[in-house]
């Protein structure tokens, strides 16, 4: 369950100039596709990035501001603080700003104070995270499954942020079917500390479910409708997966920058992070905009199959991830759950075609590792959402020359 398909043809060491002076440490995956390490690609490193570009799409870094959670005076998301407690309790305004919010941004914060035993808990798998990380690239590729689901997954496996630079961030997934099932596909890291992951992917779970069916309340599904919880079905297998990430720290631009603009595959996303970063892209013309990470909340998003299975009315926002200064100065943790819908249900997609949610999960994984070129010809990655009838006048303003960012004149746009 899971595995990588066989479509997926990326190679990054394809991409490197004759003279780069670079080392690899390829990573076993399927023999089509060739993931590796970048250790040194030194004809790729960015010495400047112009800062006033910072907030247009897809292309520089933004300007400096410190890794915490103070306001920093970033362009930020005012987005939307539902209270998880009056949520639950049925409040009603509480479950009509929550469809608002759907509605307008799909993204919102979740306030989690009600809930001190699972932000508890959250320390216990940061806590997990810093000693699982920080082992060495050896040990940790022991944990490899050659998935999307589960297992280890080390940097620079797909495209970055920045063209020609691949992503800078590791991981660690296990998949709610795996967790409540024998475990054999768990890294063992997972399977010590199983107690704790179950009680805490399970509270993330109840959350995002309650998520659901206050939206199904909302929107009056029932009878001859298929209600949004009838596609998250206990019987059916998903790939609902909990994913664990690190962004090292970075003493140079040239191994690669942050996570790469896109649409979350499933249903809802439910994201804690303490630490600067994510950006979300705007309906103004402002772009790029910061989530600043809030204590005791967590950030949820709408995701693609939640939007096809809405009939487009709820957003699928494109975020992406970056470093705050032009590099990760600090290891940078975040830990999102990811709810997907069986793999048998059907939806149609944003380019009109029917798939169901598994084929959705495992091309969209496919067209992660592409080029930036190809991605780009293609509306999979962030779900035709980042399109210019979806986000008028957002792509004036900037172009891409050699590798070098350039402003545009209005006639340009």
């Amino acid at each position: 369950m899971g595995a990588r398909s066989k479509e997926a043809r990326h190679r990054w060491f394809s991409r490197l100039p004759p003279d780069a002076s670079s080392s690899f440490l390829p990573c076993k995956r399927p023999k089509s596709v060739a993931f590796v390490l970048w250790i040194r690609p030194s004809c790729f490193l960015r010495e400047s990035l112009p800062a006033e570009l910072s907030g247009l799409p897809g292309l520089p870094l933004p300007p400096q501001a410190p890794t915490n959670t103070m306001n920093c005076g970033l362009p930020e998301a005012a987005l939307s603080v539902i209270d998880w407690g009056r949520l639950k309790s049925g409040d009603v305004n509480e479950g009509a700003r929550l469809l608002s919010a759907c509605d307008d941004q799909g993204f919102f914060y979740l306030d989690l104070s009600s809930e001190p035993s699972f932000l508890h808990d959250h320390k216990s798998v940061l806590h997990f995270m810093d000693q699982y990380f920080h082992q060495g690239l050896a040990d940790k590729m022991k944990d490899d499954r050659q998935s999307d689901t589960h297992g280890y997954e080390p940097v620079a496996t797909s495209t970055g942020a920045l063209n020609t630079l691949p992503d800078y961030y590791e991981s660690l997934k296990a998949s709610r079917d795996e967790l409540h099932g024998d475990g054999r596909n768990l890294a063992p890291a997972v399977c010590d500390r199983q107690d704790l992951f179950l009680r805490f992917s399970d509270m993330m779970h109840q959350m995002v479910i309650a998520i659901l069916q206050e939206l199904d309340c909302q929107l009056g599904f029932g009878g001859d409708r298929a209600s949004f919880q009838d596609f998250h079905r206990k019987d059916a297998e998903s790939l609902t997966t909990l994913s664990m990430f690190r962004y090292p720290k970075q003493e140079t631009l040239d191994l690669g920058v942050g996570h790469n603009k896109h649409t979350d595959i499933g249903t809802l996303t439910f994201l804690l992070c303490d630490q600067w970063g994510l950006q979300v892209l705007s309906k103004d013309p402002a772009g790029w905009r910061f989530v600043a990470p809030r204590e005791g909340h967590a950030v949820i998003n709408v995701g693609d199959t939640l939007r096809f299975l809405s009939g487009n009315r709820f957003r699928s926002a494109v975020h992406r991830v970056i470093p705050t200064q032009r590099l990760q100065h600090e290891d940078r943790y975040s830990i999102a759950y990811f709810l997907r819908a069986a793999n048998d249900t059907q939806f149609t997609d944003s380019a009109g075609r029917q798939v169901s949610a598994k084929q959705w999960h495992d091309e969209k994984f496919d067209v992660f590792r592409e080029t930036h070129e190809e991605q780009e010809k293609m509306p999979i990655l962030t779900g035709g959402m980042e399109r210019l009838e979806n986000l008028p006048g957002i792509w004036c303003g900037v172009r891409l020359t050699d590798g070098i960012c350039h402003r545009l004149g209005a006639e340009d746009c």
